[in-house]
């Protein structure tokens, strides 16, 4: 497995169980729609945004890296609300929060976890 490859799939998997965890907790419904779009919208966006900071990071340097980061996170942010808005039919304003939400914990869970693993 490449190292890339591991990297992409480390990251979705803490990812999603982080996310999907704030989803659970802020979206209780007995169908489980929220937990499986949060597992879908996961997918959809992960992968693609780990890959491109990946490209970014060795050329970048560290503004432009955090550059593409946050407007990345934001990108994903308005790409998964839509995704919950299409899966869930909950109105937009709620399908921002919880996205917005989800995302939050689990970047600074992520953040977290680079500054420990510099030091």
């Amino acid at each position: 497995m490449s190292g890339l490859f591991a990297a992409v799939l480390t990251a979705l998997f803490l990812t999603l169980a982080i996310e999907v965890a704030v989803v659970a907790f802020l979206c209780r419904d007995s169908r489980g729609t929220w937990l499986l779009m949060s597992i879908a919208c996961n997918l959809a966006t992960n992968p693609g945004l780990n890959i491109i900071l990946s490209a970014v990071r060795p050329y970048g340097g560290a503004y432009v890296y955090a550059a593409a980061f946050l407007v990345l996170e934001m990108l994903a942010v308005l790409a998964e609300a839509g995704l919950y808005r299409l899966g869930t039919g909950a109105p937009f304003r709620r399908c921002m929060v919880v996205s917005a939400a989800a995302n939050a914990v689990s970047m600074l869970c992520g953040v977290a976890a680079e500054l420990i693993s510099t030091v």
